[in-house]
Formats: structure tokens, sequence, C-alpha cells
């Protein structure tokens, strides 16, 4: 499990997933032209925060469990949800770029 990437995980029942908390120092991810899953290491954020950081963001993505749907946000979009820690979210981008968190 690398700092700054997400993962997705397939459980059959409700369960707690923990990892030692260890210190994280800079995150730097590189990514592909498409989709990418990411995932807030160090602190919320806002969506329009983070597509803002993100060169040749389009569009971000995170899951809504209650609605069973996906949270998006797209450039001047009027829905700006809060990413936390802990979470992941997808982008894509339209050229290779760097995430730095």
């Amino acid at each position: 499990i690398e700092d700054g990437k997400g993962y997705f995980l397939a459980v059959e029942y409700s369960t707690f997933f923990a990892l030692l908390d260890e210190p994280i120092e800079n995150i730097h991810v590189n990514l592909s032209i498409g989709w990418n899953i990411l995932g807030c290491c160090k602190g919320s954020y806002n969506a329009s925060d983070i597509y803002g950081s993100i060169p040749y963001c389009t569009i971000l993505l995170t899951w809504n469990t209650s609605i069973r749907n996906f949270n998006v946000y797209i450039m001047g979009g009027a829905y700006d949800f809060v990413v936390k820690k802990g979470e992941g979210f997808i982008v894509a981008v339209s050229k290779q770029s760097t995430w730095q968190e």
C-alpha cells in the first residue's frame, strides 16, 4: 500500500481496516492520462482545492455510500464536497501530471 494511492476493497460484511500510524512526509503520485485512483493521507480538503492542485484534471469523483452514487466535481461546479483524510477519490487527467499532497 503506497501513500497517496487509492484502493478498492470488496467485502461481504461491514468491517474495519486500519494500518499502523506512520508519519507521512511528502506525497508525489505520478498520474497517467485517463483515470487515476488516489487517497487523502494528510488532511481533509474541498474537492475544488484538490481539482485545482492537479494539472490537467478534468473531473474528480468520490463514492457517496448514502446515495450509492458518485459525488462529482468539475471545473466551476456548484457542488463542492469535502474529501476527508483516509478517503479515496478518482480523478481523470488529460495529460500526464503529478499530484502532491
